[in-house]
């Protein structure tokens, strides 16, 4: 959906990150179809369809939540350690 440079896809850090939002976001939809399954062979269809809804919406708002906290976490990390000076360099300058 967004293209990203090679260079920033091939860093360890990045690779591991979305190693783990894959992981996070398949055990988020197999909770979801526990949860579903679950509700819908013990609750009514009522109970099945407002419950399973609100919760549905609020285990989806965390994990986008975690992504969207762990990608600027990865993101602070990559670009932190590219735009750390090599020793020797001089300071740049700041304006004033």
């Amino acid at each position: 959906m967004v293209p990203l440079p090679e260079a920033f896809l091939r860093h360890e850090r990045v690779r591991r990150f979305f190693l783990r939002i894959s992981l996070l976001w398949s055990l988020v939809f197999f909770a979801n179809a526990l949860i579903s399954l679950w509700m819908l062979f013990n609750e009514s269809i009522g109970t099945y369809l407002w419950v399973r809804t609100g919760l549905v919406t609020a285990l989806g708002a965390a994990a986008a939540a975690v992504s969207v906290w762990g990608f600027r976490r990865c993101l602070r990390h990559v670009t932190g350690e590219h735009a750390a000076a090599p020793a020797g360099a001089a300071p740049a300058p700041s304006a004033a």
